[in-house]
């Protein structure tokens, strides 16, 4: 009894075998097994434990974009649009690094890149002291001087949305061109082997079903340029049921469903300043807080983020929208 304590400790614990065991467990009819549900429950209540701030941020430059994304809950959008200020990120940035968030993800519903104060921002990010930078996009704004002037500002990685090669992609990331995505990838690749700048560059794919099959051809493509591929299946946002399809690590999988690990462990801040429950929220229907109201902390440890975290260990999801009908369950072993 003894080792297998020290096994599921090990399990639980180490980033390593938390990764191995994602893509192990992701399967539906392993995690239907009584001993995956145990080594959940560990893993919940050692992260519940451990987690007092965030370890990421996601951060909203703008929720203005240039495409129309088939599955994107841009285009269901009703929030003012607009442009975070360079003020304001520079007070987040400035919580965020008391605070000791980790990672700040330039990312939300909107292209990060349409931000002419996006540079500076990351700029100001690593300066400050936040040890991990990264940004989410498109990959249209990647071209010309952009592409230094990215790379310059000192950003640990870049995640490049990317669905499908050619004809996919475009029928995918509607408003946007495969081809010219694809050579302003490959020239931000090209310059940062030349320039020997430490980025790391990955893919986010979309994904339709269940297992490892490489549905659109981008892992093939793409495996020997790129360090690495961020899997996301596709979902309903929370309640746009018309934007599901099947996929493989969802409610109909488990026979409990688990707490969402993004009430201990990412906080969503927007454009305006508003701090959104979840990062799916695109139009803010459960927000927790205003960055101009309350410090990001106090938001955090506030009343209603922490009512969100007790209702949802007892696996009650019914007191807000977004989680009530949510079809992604990201796991908590990653």
């Amino acid at each position: 009894m003894g080792y297998s304590v020290d096994v599921f400790k090990f399990l639980v614990e180490h980033q390593g075998s938390m990764r191995i065991a994602a893509k192990i467990l992701s399967n539906k009819h392993v995690v239907r097994n009584p001993l995956f549900l145990f080594l959940q429950n560990l893993r919940i209540e050692h992260v519940v434990k451990k987690l007092e701030v965030p370890v990421a941020a996601n951060i909203e430059l703008t929720n203005n974009c240039n495409a129309q994304c088939i599955m994107c809950s841009h285009q269901h959008m009703k929030r003012n649009k607009g442009f975070q200020t360079y003020e304001m990120f520079q007070n987040i940035a400035d919580q965020l690094k008391e605070m000791g968030v980790r990672k700040a993800n330039l990312t939300g519903i909107g292209e990060g890149m349409l931000d002419k104060n996006v540079f500076k921002k990351l700029r100001y990010a690593k300066n400050v002291g936040i040890p991990e930078t990264m940004i989410t996009t498109n990959a249209s704004m990647i071209y010309g001087d952009n592409v230094n002037e990215l790379l310059e500002t000192g950003i640990d990685a870049i995640r490049f949305s990317l669905d499908g090669v050619g004809e996919e992609y475009n029928r995918i990331r509607v408003g946007l061109d495969y081809d010219k995505i694809r050579q302003n990838i490959l020239d931000l690749v090209n310059k940062r082997e030349k320039g020997k700048y430490e980025t790391k560059i990955y893919l986010n794919l979309l994904k339709k079903t269940d297992g490892l099959k490489d549905e659109s051809g981008v892992v093939n493509t793409w495996k020997n340029i790129v360090d690495g591929f961020n899997f996301v299946y596709y979902m309903n946002w929370g309640n746009l049921e018309d934007n599901i399809v099947e996929h493989g690590y969802n409610n109909q999988a488990f026979i409990r469903r688990p707490p969402c690990p993004f009430l201990w462990n990412t906080i969503n801040i927007m454009w305006e300043g508003q701090v959104a429950l979840c990062c799916l929220d695109y139009n803010v229907i459960s927000p927790i807080g205003h960055i101009k109201e309350q410090s990001i902390k106090n938001i955090w440890h506030g009343e209603l983020m922490n009512k969100m975290r007790e209702t949802h260990m007892r696996g009650d999801f019914s007191n807000t929208l977004i989680c009530k009908d949510c079809t992604w369950y990201p796991n908590w072993w990653g």
